[in-house]
């Protein structure tokens, strides 16, 4: 590690416990993106936000949650360290950077290994067997993958002409044998926004035109309207209501129609505020 990095390390050792998991995946993926050219550590941040998800599902102890979380926000920092300007971490550096053994032994789990295989197929099968062994373990892996097969991460690979691994995965998804729940949840998550606040993909979306002006609702529940004026979209929680209520002034247009309304509006660029 050069001064800098060293300087990174002492300030991060500075942080509760409880904070560190983050910082350090913050640390390892910040000038990294995904194959969709988006940026790395958005992945590891919402599968934190996909294992808080499945504990409450699960009924875990809130010290369970916490490893949960810290293992989520860690799971890829051992296997895609090294890479770019951060130097390869190991599950002996984390448990020196003061991370708690149970989290460490999570993410080493949750690490595949870096040697060739002669037989792929067979390192898969006992890679998800030693998952599905460990239950907070089996829980952060479907919390990946529940990301990494949402709908509109899917999309933007689609756009770059990249492929997806849902393939790959659904089949794998089958060893660990998904309760009722956990199925209904982890099809939810795959087929809503990305962002579990954020709005989904043009055609997924419901539009609604009122006093005109135009909304869109996601299946997540999530609202914005187009601002004419400044030509951009902000978050707003009345729509719902308003379908609610039945209120007579709302009426519900196809994607056509309000892009032929409002040409501005598209494609849709979310702006902070109300």
């Amino acid at each position: 590690m050069n001064v800098d990095q060293l300087a990174k390390i002492e300030e991060m050792l500075q942080l509760p416990v409880g904070e560190r998991a983050e910082r350090i995946a913050r640390l390892v993926h910040d000038d990294q993106v995904d194959k969709a050219l988006r940026p790395y550590i958005d992945h590891p941040r919402r599968v934190s936000e996909n294992v808080q998800q499945l504990a409450q599902i699960n009924n875990l102890t809130d010290q369970q949650t916490s490893h949960l979380v810290a293992a989520a926000w860690l799971h890829d920092v051992i296997e895609d360290s090294g890479q770019n300007s951060w130097p390869k971490v190991s599950d002996a550096d984390l448990v020196n950077w003061g991370i708690p053994p149970e989290v460490v032994e999570l993410v080493v789990l949750l690490t595949r290994s870096e040697s060739p295989s002669s037989n792929r197929n067979a390192e898969d099968d006992r890679y998800y067997q030693r998952l599905k062994a460990n239950d907070l373990a089996r829980l952060a892996k479907i919390a990946d993958m529940a990301d990494n097969c949402n709908r509109q991460r899917v999309k933007w690979l689609q756009d770059l002409g990249v492929s997806s691994k849902v393939a790959k995965y659904l089949p794998a998804l089958e060893k660990f044998e998904l309760t009722q729940e956990e199925q209904i949840w982890f099809n939810e998550r795959t087929q809503s926004a990305c962002e579990l606040n954020g709005l989904d993909e043009e055609e997924y979306l419901r539009y609604f035109i009122r006093h005109q002006q135009l909304y869109v609702l996601g299946d997540n529940l999530s609202q914005a309207r187009f601002l004419s004026n400044d030509k951009h979209w902000v978050q707003t929680f009345d729509l719902f209501d308003w379908i609610l209520k039945g209120d007579v002034d709302l009426d519900q247009v196809k994607l056509e129609e309000a892009k032929l309304s409002f040409p501005a509006a598209f494609p849709i660029t979310m702006k902070e505020g109300r």
